[in-house]
């Protein structure tokens, strides 16, 4: 895989470039980028984000807020064209660096909904660990994960 690069999604729900026509799948992920930052804040770098590999935008992950207690919890979406080669591990790999850059002792959290999947494929290969389940408003039950900082 080639350099894969994130380009921030800015406050008004643009990304900060864009080499061309933004995809259906680009569009939705600013949109939903920009409506969480009217909700919980627009505090970069603990923001949204399109990943870009070969001038092309192929997913989106975000900080979903700036730490709370010590934490930030990603989401990540691989664009249903680009799914199996690897983009959703390294967008949470780019994620994990820029929370180390910025805060060397904030803990990167995630959920997932509760069953065996990609999503949990990624987190276990990247260091991250299951503590138990929470209740979502909008998923309902998830598994809820961690990736402690090494010191």
């Amino acid at each position: 895989m080639s350099l894969l690069t994130l380009v921030a999604i800015l406050e008004d729900g643009m990304p900060a470039y864009c080499s061309g026509e933004m995809s259906p799948s680009a569009r939705e992920a600013c949109e939903g980028t920009a409506a969480m930052y009217e909700q919980d804040g627009y505090a970069p770098p603990w923001i949204g984000y399109l990943a870009e590999l070969g001038g092309e935008f192929v997913g989106s992950c975000a900080f979903k807020s700036a730490p709370r207690q010590g934490q930030a919890e990603i989401a990540y979406w691989t664009f249903a064209e680009f799914e199996g080669q690897g983009i959703g591990s390294a967008m949470v790999r780019e994620l994990i660096l820029l929370a180390r850059r910025t805060d060397p002792k904030v803990i990167v959290t995630a959920q997932t909904l509760p069953a065996e999947s990609p999503s949990t494929a990624i987190l276990r290969k990247l260091g991250f660990v299951e503590l138990g389940t929470a209740e979502h408003p909008e998923d309902g039950l998830v598994w809820q994960w961690a990736r402690v900082p090494r010191p």
